[in-house]
C-alpha cells in the first residue's frame, strides 16, 4: 500500500465495513418482516457486480491501462453508490416542495447543484485533488438537498 492517503479509499473502507456490518442484520430484519422494502437494488448490484459490469465497457488490449481504468471507474461507482441516500433525500424534498406548489425552490436547487459542480470542478484544477470530480457530484447533491430540506421545513412550519 502506498503512503498517499486518498479520500476514495476512506469512503470505500467505510462503505465496505458498514455494508459488512449491516448486511446480516438487514437480511434478518427483511426475513422476519417478510419484505424487501427499503433495499437499494442498485447499490447491491454495483458492489457485487460493479467490476464485471465495468469490464463490459472497457477495452482489454492493454492490461495496465485496463487495471487503472477499472480501478478509477470502480472507485467512482463506490463513491456514487455509497452516497445514493443523499440523492434519494434530494428527490424526496424536491418532489414534496413541488407538490406544495413551491416550484421556485426546485429550480433554485438545480442552480445550486450546477454552481457546486462547476465550482468544485474548477477547484480540482488548482488543488490537484484526485477524487475531486467524484466528490463534486456528491457535494452538489448534498448542497441542493440541504437547501431543499431547510426550505421544506420552513414552509411546513408556516
Amino acid at each position: 500500500m502506498s503512503g498517499n492517503f486518498d479520500v476514495s479509499q476512506l469512503l470505500e473502507a467505510v462503505m465496505v465495513v458498514s455494508f459488512g456490518i449491516s448486511w446480516p442484520a438487514s437480511i434478518l430484519k427483511s426475513w422476519t418482516a417478510r419484505t424487501a422494502k427499503g433495499k437499494s437494488l442498485f447499490f447491491l448490484v454495483m458492489i457485487l457486480f460493479g467490476r464485471g459490469i465495468l469490464s463490459l465497457f472497457l477495452n482489454t488490449e492493454d492490461a495496465s491501462s485496463l487495471t487503472e481504468a477499472m480501478n478509477t471507474a470502480y472507485r467512482f461507482l463506490t463513491i456514487m453508490a455509497s452516497c445514493l441516500p443523499i440523492l434519494y433525500l434530494l428527490y424526496v424534498y424536491r418532489s414534496a416542495l413541488q407538490g406544495m406548489g413551491s416550484t421556485r425552490s426546485a429550480m433554485v436547487s438545480g442552480i445550486i447543484e450546477f454552481v457546486m459542480r462547476v465550482g468544485l470542478a474548477v477547484s480540482v484544477i488548482f488543488t490537484r485533488f484526485s477524487d475531486g470530480l467524484f466528490i463534486a457530484e456528491v457535494a452538489a447533491w448534498l448542497g441542493a438537498a440541504v437547501f431543499l430540506a431547510v426550505t421544506y421545513y420552513r414552509r411546513r412550519a408556516k
